[in-house]
């Protein structure tokens, strides 16, 4: 049955020629730079798209675009005076993408600035439009749904498929190429509407290559398709999997078109909760604002958001906190807002030269907010600026505070970006200033540039600080730089932290979160990014000697997308606990929750 009744067979066995006169309907971009992937988005993208269509990845992904609501091009010159069909490729998305059908979300197509068509985003059926002459026909060729692990705006598939445009003679001058232009129309409420041109010049071609690449694109579709399937079927059969956690699971908030991140947690006042999370329009933004949510019932329900702080083109990425002895909110402000240009574009190369960690502390439990000076750590260099953390502080018995992280101890070129290092930052003053106490010995064991990033910290009943270290890939992709979270010890109040060494619970780039139960145990909350995307908790007898692997529990195994996790755990006064993290499925970023006893950990 074909795609669409109205649209006329092949014309030819060897081309995807549809009509009696066809030719390529992309020459020369007007509106994108050479190298950038023509697209346009109705918010704010300040990181580069790795956009595929049939066919495969599109010729010059992974660059840094600007952001426009327009799209402008040239075909290829008409080749007779008459009637021409121009084809082109192009796909669309829209977020959310689970809602009512209508009203449609629209773009508008104008030909040489006389003609505008209106046509549907997202649609993956295939329709046809005529107006002034000039009839549009779509063609759908691939359907990515964000059930599958579409990654939001950095991987915005979506639908993709051929455009054919057939031109009457009268607007037609042989020799003379046609001026297209796509501009996404004004839509309601929060939702992003986003579409890219495929810079392709050979779209009617069809041999044995283009053949290839379209087999081998439906091939990872396929496997995307089924890895979706899988992780959703696993969470519908979790009896069939001794270790699935026994807990009362739920969503703490759910946002449609912002995204969130990271979650963490904070006790405070006895058994009320501060959950903080970041929004923003996208994993990198300038925009990024810091929000929390409160639960006053052991996180069966949580309050609407509240705005904790938002200095404007900072991008507030995370903020952790702990209620310190005297009943204040102590934490840190981790922000790259330097990172951005004047066009709000992340450039990582900027970030990592500018300041980035501040302390933070509020004495009327997170009414208000105060900010310390930013944080410094010694390197080869000198000083350097850039800091991030991820965890809240520990207090020791003293008073003392102590916040690891990361810091750069060298810079490399642009693509590189940087090496990190581990540290602790001690405070004396709760919270109101900060300075370095001491670092971790690098893992020598594996080289550069395997990275060891978002430390999480606990003391032990004995007085023994025990560390969690993310293990990281960036820049390279081999698999085994890509693993399990390592381990460093310090037995003198984090002065001196011993070499790190592995602890064969997974890591796959997403930090750990470390709790010290009322038994004396550890919980160390974690995760993964690789398929089976999940969250995970795994208790330790003997204050991180060993673990308990054997009987590591699963909170969820859905996790098919790679923007989530980053999970955190807590422990009430009456031994319950809450987990939560956070995840992105079917294009609708929130928060996990799952509430559960200490004897569901064993």
């Amino acid at each position: 049955m074909p795609l669409m009744p109205s649209l006329p067979g092949f014309c030819e066995p060897g081309s995807n020629k549809r009509f009696a006169y066809e030719q390529e309907g992309f020459g020369k971009c007007l509106s994108h730079g050479e190298d950038d992937v023509p697209r346009c988005c109705s918010k704010t993208v300040s990181v580069a798209a790795w956009n595929a269509d049939f066919r495969g990845p599109v010729p010059g992904t992974g660059k840094v675009q600007r952001d426009l609501d327009y799209i402008e091009w040239e075909t290829s010159p008409a080749g007779r005076q008459g009637d021409c069909t121009f084809c082109f490729m192009a796909q669309t998305h829209v977020i959310p993408e689970f809602r009512p059908a209508y009203p449609y979300i629209t773009a508008t197509l104008s030909i040489d600035g006389d003609v505008s068509i209106p046509m549907p985003l997202a649609k993956p059926t295939g329709f046809q439009t005529t107006r002034g002459g000039v009839h549009l026909y779509f063609e759908p060729r691939r359907f990515t749904s964000m059930a599958e692990a579409a990654h939001r705006m950095w991987n915005p598939d979506g639908v993709s498929g051929i455009y054919r445009v057939t031109v009457p003679a009268s607007m037609i001058t042989i020799g003379k190429p046609v001026k297209l232009k796509l501009a996404l129309d004004k839509s309601g409420g929060d939702i992003v509407a986003y579409a890219a041109l495929s810079p392709r010049r050979d779209v009617l071609s069809l041999d044995l290559a283009i053949l290839r690449d379209e087999v081998a694109q439906l091939q990872s579709d396929m496997v995307g398709l089924k890895t979706a399937f899988a992780s959703l079927a696993a969470k519908a059969y979790t009896e069939l999997f001794p270790n699935y956690l026994k807990a009362e699971r739920g969503v703490a908030i759910v946002e449609e078109t912002w995204h969130m991140h990271p979650p963490t947690l904070c006790r405070y006042d006895g058994d009320n909760i501060l959950l903080t999370y970041r929004r923003a329009t996208d994993h990198l933004a300038a925009n990024g604002a810091c929000y929390a949510v409160r639960s006053f019932d052991k996180g069966k329900t949580f309050t609407g958001p509240e705005l904790m702080f938002d200095l404007g083109n900072s991008d507030h990425r995370s903020t952790s906190l702990l209620q310190i002895s005297n009943g204040d909110l102590v934490g840190s402000d981790y922000r790259v807002g330097s990172g951005y240009d004047s066009e709000g574009k992340f450039n990582g190369y900027k970030a990592v030269r500018s300041h980035s960690l501040w302390g933070v502390w509020s004495e009327d439990r997170g009414k208000t907010w105060n900010f310390t000076e930013p944080l410094t750590a010694p390197s080869k260099g000198g000083l350097l600026p850039y800091i991030e953390a991820e965890r809240p502080p520990i207090e020791l018995p003293g008073g003392r505070l102590l916040l690891s992280g990361q810091y750069c101890v060298e810079y490399f070129d642009e693509d590189l970006l940087n090496q990190f290092a581990l540290g602790v930052w001690y405070s004396d003053d709760k919270g109101r200033s900060w300075g370095l106490l001491g670092v971790t010995p690098p893992y020598t064991d594996v080289a550069f540039p395997h990275q060891e990033v978002e430390p999480t910290i606990i003391r032990c009943q004995s007085g023994k600080i025990v560390m969690l270290i993310r293990t990281g890939t960036y820049p390279v992709t081999d698999w085994e730089k890509k693993g399990m979270l390592m381990q460093s010890d310090s037995y003198d109040d984090g002065k001196t932290w011993s070499k790190l060494y592995p602890t064969e619970m997974p890591s796959m780039d997403t930090p750990a979160h470390l709790v010290l139960l009322e038994d004396g145990r550890l919980l160390a909350t974690h995760a993964q990014r690789s398929h089976p995307g999940a969250i995970y908790l795994t208790t330790s007898d003997d204050e991180g000697a060993t673990w308990n692997t054997g009987r590591t529990k699963i909170v969820t195994q859905d996790l098919n997308n790679f923007d989530a996790t980053y999970p955190t755990s807590v422990q009430f006064s009456d031994g319950s606990l809450l987990t939560v993290w956070y995840a992105n499925r079917f294009g609708r970023f929130h928060i996990g929750t799952a509430r559960y006893g200490p004897a569901d950990l064993d």
